[in-house]
């Protein structure tokens, strides 16, 4: 059992964590583009701050196939306050990911594979009596992984859907998107 401020999780069996973010793209000329993510939010004493920027070359092969190769960097943190003291939980990281896809009228299937390094820190500040000094504990980990991603995005006019499935560190991701386009 999770038992954080703003974080409550009953089931010892809970495995997911969901999460959203407000996306935006923008398409230059010559297939390159640039994309951002931002995910401010801050809810019952629990910070949560995401940010991600990528650039990107997409261009046609053929008259059927997409190819879309992305770079991209990410920075992010999760923080708490727990009885004794703060909580921090802070990532960075950076990846290519290759994609390849169908481009029929209506939907795009795409399937593609990635590469992303990351390096993620703990720290835990704490204060158990009052008027002690503080104890701050931190640990680290870097770690590099390859990756396969596929998905599907369905346009309609100006209204966008799309649902992607990636497993990034051996993590099972899914990722909704709704979008308008114009």
């Amino acid at each position: 059992t999770i038992d954080a401020p703003g974080i409550k999780a009953e089931d010892p069996n809970t495995d997911t964590l969901g999460n959203g973010g407000l996306f935006a793209q923008l398409q230059l000329p010559l297939g390159f583009g640039v994309e951002a993510i931002i995910a401010p939010l801050e809810l019952d004493g629990v910070s949560y701050n995401y940010q991600s920027i990528a650039a990107y070359y997409s261009t046609g092969i053929g008259s059927m196939l997409n190819l879309k190769i992305r770079g991209h960097v990410t920075t992010g943190d999760l923080t708490f306050d727990d009885p004794t003291g703060e909580v921090k939980f802070e990532h960075d990281g950076y990846g290519l990911t290759t994609l390849i896809g169908l481009g029929l009228p209506l939907i795009e299937p795409y399937v593609g594979f990635g590469y992303v390094d990351g390096e993620n820190t703990l720290t835990a500040a704490s204060s158990l009596f009052t008027g002690s000094a503080e104890t701050i504990a931190a640990a680290g980990v870097e770690e590099d992984d390859t990756y396969v991603i596929a998905g599907l995005d369905v346009n309609l006019l100006i209204f966008k859907l799309g649902l992607e499935y990636s497993n990034p560190f051996g993590n099972e991701k899914i990722a909704g998107r709704v979008a308008f386009g114009f």
